[in-house]
């Protein structure tokens, strides 16, 4: 399955096939843990119509603002909004996605450091951020 091009990650479909990854409490509080660099994390995973209708912000004037700025301590810091999936949000207008840049797509968050918009790793990949937050770390 793919989304503007992009190959979905197994685990990804699977989910999106069984109606999307739901939190419960346990695993939302492991999420916000996680995202330190957004002021109210409120973490959510998106369904697949959500994915594709957020995804529709790359098109959008406004994509300038969720380009996240290149920076030699945060990685990847910036994004290239064609090879970029959002599949869910830390927070609002704080996306969560997909960076298709790396060989496996790791996920990534927009966040706030030093007053600046950065993208930052959360997870190696999607199988990884699902295990965390399902068991915590390993």
């Amino acid at each position: 399955m793919n989304i503007n091009g992009l190959e979905l990650p197994s685990e990804l479909v699977a989910d999106l096939k069984s109606g999307g990854r739901k939190l419960n409490d346990d695993e939302l509080n492991r999420l916000r843990t996680m995202l330190n660099c957004v002021e109210s994390p409120l973490p959510k995973l998106f369904g697949r119509e959500a994915i594709q209708d957020s995804n529709q912000l790359w098109e959008s004037d406004a994509a300038q603002y969720y380009l996240g700025q290149v920076s030699n301590s945060v990685v990847p810091g910036d994004v290239d909004r064609r090879l970029t999936l959002i599949i869910g949000q830390a927070e609002p207008d704080s996306p969560i996605a997909l960076d298709y840049r790396t060989a496996i797509p790791r996920v990534i968050y927009l966040g706030d450091i030093d007053h600046a918009s950065h993208w930052i790793e959360l997870s190696r990949d999607y199988a990884s951020l699902v295990q965390f937050i399902q068991k915590g770390p390993v």
